[in-house]
């Protein structure tokens, strides 16, 4: 594979090779940010460093940092994460996860799946950031856990809970591009019953996010966003063996384009939300279950165009975990999906639905040497029946806090409502089918983490537009045409250089291409870095720096449209002036690099964000 990337780039690149290989040179790090407790690895709490899938953590100080953009932009900063988007922060975007398509990611904000039974996968542009404490993100195939879409992995964001006492924080800022945005945010309650609501709103006059003066409609103006989010959560226990939770969340999300008339933009609407009641009971010291029921909501519009979709996603799931013996847990898990579609090219009456049900079984074996996985599971569609996924994985302990992990593992994604009941639907598609094997070597200590992955996966019946003849449309239909192979390895590593001054790098080589052509798959890159940095200096300063840097990609499948190299450096820094007052400041694309996501689409050029930030 050829490599192309612009000096910037390439340095990048080399200082993170040399910096990942060579963890040794930090001197301390706590451990309890070495080896937090999640629970995405296997869907019960285990520890980071038991795990043997690769999973990531970032928590809510990064999440408060990344300035403009939204959750998009923050996990762009995580290794294997490439972004694509048509313009500015609020405009249609896509992430691929070790070179997975898009919608070959599963999507949870408290365990509920966000999904579009449209266009297929999550609406990135949408989810909230505002009001997320916490994000887990799961690499590999593991539908054998979480059923249909989890071919490249799972990203699961946690909302902000509630704390005994009374808490808060508010943040006002502004900037250039006429930015404005406020957020605040309440905890409160007591040690059995808690709550914690938030809202957002940010909005901003924009740029010029068309760079194609020969495309329709182009006009030379700003393309302006805003959006607005709110979240509530309450979480009750019962007594020392049952709690209850429910939260609810709800977003909007508006951008400005060059659509029909270049003297004036259109604009699209995004609308998300989300709600769910969760059970969890402790039966025996041995026997626990989670009980969820969920509701989830994606509409897309565009007003002018007369076009507006609207997916609606319900789910029941019941989890139970055994213990019979030590470091042995068995799990079991029930689930219940109905998707319905509302679109105009959708059935006779413009809807459609569809249903899916689900039994899995799972063990682990944990011990201070050594970690077992294994989980199966049946997915049964209403529209083409059942498929099987499985996971077998382990991770061995070696000396000098070395560890040794691999798994192979099936995935799957069904086809959308509008690929089987659309005008150009066929209800004999196939599912999209995954097979993954990777091999890790980890080391962890007291002055930091450091990782090498390796994967392969291999995906077929990947569903494409082709020709007409087997559904309605006399224009083509879609059909399972393509195969896909996702090769790479992945370097990551963390610590601290002295005290007070953190670090965390990765480095990406993959190949993501057509197994049938040979051609690199659209919009993604052979390599990626990231490198950032972290100075608390004293209890008044913070600062960052972070920088992604990417080769060449192709905006095309036949690799003729070709989009340059590139590396972005984002700042921010923090002063904390007095105790519960600080003021903030965020710049996005310091360097105010130019360069494209997308063929045709700008992407924001250099950002300063001011903030007052207040908490109590």
């Amino acid at each position: 594979m050829s490599i192309s990337l612009r000096r910037p780039a390439r340095l990048s690149l080399l200082s993170l090779a040399v910096a990942a290989a060579c963890p040794s040179f930090a001197q301390t790090s706590s451990s309890a940010s070495l080896d937090p407790v999640v629970v995405t690895a296997t869907r019960t709490p285990q520890r980071l460093s038991q795990t043997v899938a690769e999973v990531r953590v970032i928590e809510r100080e990064a999440i408060e940092r990344p300035g403009p953009g939204g959750v998009a932009d923050l996990l762009r900063r995580d290794a294997g994460l490439e972004l694509s988007r048509n313009g500015g922060p609020a405009a249609s975007t896509s992430l691929f996860l070790r070179g997975a398509d898009s919608r070959h990611t599963v999507v949870l904000l408290d365990g509920v799946r966000i999904d579009s039974q449209a266009t297929g996968g999550a609406s990135w542009q949408g989810l909230p950031l505002a009001s997320i404490e916490r994000i887990e993100i799961l690499s590999g195939p593991a539908s054998a856990l979480y059923g249909s879409d989890a071919i490249g992995g799972v990203v699961q964001l946690f909302t902000r809970q509630g704390e005994a006492g009374l808490h808060g924080d508010a943040l006002v800022a502004a900037g250039n591009l006429g930015q404005r945005k406020a957020e605040a945010s309440l905890r409160g309650g007591s040690p059995a019953l808690r709550y914690s609501l938030s809202a957002a709103h940010e909005r901003a006059d924009g740029f010029n996010a068309s760079t194609d003066p020969t495309g329709f409609a182009w006009s030379p103006d700003r393309d302006g966003w805003q959006r607005r989010s709110a979240h509530a959560r309450l979480s009750a226990d019962l007594n020392d063996a049952h709690r209850l939770d429910a939260s609810i969340t709800a977003a909007r999300t508006a951008s400005q384009f060059d659509g029909w008339d270049p003297a004036a933009d259109d604009r699209d609407t995004q609308r998300q939300g989300s709600a769910q009641v969760q059970w969890r009971a402790q039966w025996a010291p041995s026997l626990r279950t989670e009980a969820q029921l969920g509701d989830s909501r994606d509409r897309y519009a565009i007003p002018n165009f007369g076009y507006d979709t609207d997916t609606r996603v319900r789910q029941a799931s019941l989890l139970a975990f055994w213990t019979p013996l030590n470091g042995h847990q068995v799990q079991g898990v029930l689930e219940r999906r109905n998707d319905r579609l509302t679109n105009a090219d959708v059935g006779t009456d413009g809807q459609s639905a569809r249903h899916l049900s689900s039994l899995g079984l799972g063990w682990t074996h944990t011990t201070a040497a050594h970690t077992l996985q294994l989980n199966l599971r049946q997915d049964r569609d209403s529209e083409y029946g059942s498929v099987g996924t499985g996971l077998l994985g382990g991770s061995l302990v070696l000396p000098e806090g070395w560890r040794l992990a691999g798994s192979l593992g099936t995935g799957f994604r069904a086809p959308t409502v509008y690929q089987l009941a659309s005008a150009y639907g066929v209800r004999t598609l196939r599912p999209e089918r995954s097979r993954n094997a990777e091999l890790a070597l980890r080391w962890a200590g007291e002055a930091g983490r450091a990782s090498i992955t390796v994967y392969r996966n291999a995906v077929k019946d990947l569903i494409g537009f082709g020709a007409a003849g087997p559904c309605a449309s006399p224009y083509g239909c879609y059909e399972n045409v393509s195969r896909a192979l996702l090769r790479g390895i992945s370097l990551k590593a963390e610590g601290t250089v002295t005290q007070g001054l953190s670090w965390q790098g990765s480095l990406d080589r993959s190949d993501p291409v057509n197994a049938a052509t040979g051609k690199r798959l659209a919009r993604r890159a052979a390599q990626q870095a990231r490198l950032g940095l972290n100075w608390t200096p004293n209890e008044a300063w913070t600062w960052g720096a972070h920088v992604v840097a990417s080769g060449e990609r192709y905006d095309d499948a036949g690799n003729a449209q070709r989009l340059g190299g590139y590396a972005q450096l984002d700042l921010d820094a923090r002063w904390q002036w007095t105790k519960g007052w600080a003021l903030e400041a965020q710049v996005a694309n310091a360097g105010n690099r130019h360069y494209a996501l997308a063929r045709g689409y700008a992407v924001m050029p250099r950002s300063l964000l001011l903030g007052l930030r207040a908490t109590w």
